[in-house]
This record gives C-alpha cells, structure tokens and sequence, in this order.
C-alpha cells in the first residue's frame, strides 16, 4: 500500500497497514516522517515528487491522508508507470474536491 500522509494521520493509520502488506510512505516534509520510523522501521519512506516513483509490487493500492488536491493527485497518478488497483482518499475535502482516476476511488470521510 502507498500513502501520502500527514504525520500525525499516518500514525493512525499505519497499526491498521502494518503486517497485511508492505508500506511506501510518500512524506512531503522529512523530520515528521522520520519519527514514524522508530515506531514502524518496516515501512519504505520516499520523498513525494511529481515523477514516476517506480513501483516494484504487482498490485497497489493507494492511500491519500494529506491534504493534496484532486488535480495534484490526478497528475501523480497519472505519471506512475504503474496502475493502481484501487485509491482511498481520507482527505477532509474529498467530497468537496473529488479524485478522478481511472481505476476505483472510495472516498472515507469522518463525522465528528
């Protein structure tokens, strides 16, 4: 499973991942992703840029926990050389400012 993540969302998160599948973590600032390495030493931590990431796994699911737009993720995932097998998007606006892919997309959006 891959994910962008807010550190603190990813906490969360990743206890659900961990064990079931492997974990590419993609971190838009260094320091908070770090310290999710002394918790989960497992996970593979890459620095999120717009270019293929060059994926090794024969099916892969996408998780978005940052608070991206729909436009930037759709331009990511459309440079990957690889296809994704289905995307969940915990963004607080997913319903305001819906992914469009070409592969399924579930949107899981909390109630306070």
């Amino acid at each position: 499973m891959h994910c962008w993540a807010a550190a603190k969302l990813a906490r969360e998160i990743l206890p659900w991942l961990i064990g079931k599948t492997q974990v590419r973590l993609f971190y838009r600032s260094l320091p908070p992703a770090q310290e999710l390495l002394v918790d989960y030493p497992e996970i593979q931590l890459d620095q999120f840029s717009p270019a293929d990431a060059g994926w090794g796994l024969d099916e892969i699911g996408l998780v978005i926990a940052a608070p991206l737009k729909a436009g930037a993720i759709e331009r990511w995932a459309g440079m990957q050389g690889r296809r994704f097998s289905l995307c969940l998007d915990l963004r607080g606006d997913a319903q305001t400012d819906p992914v469009a892919l070409p592969f399924p997309v579930i949107q899981v959006v909390g109630t306070v």
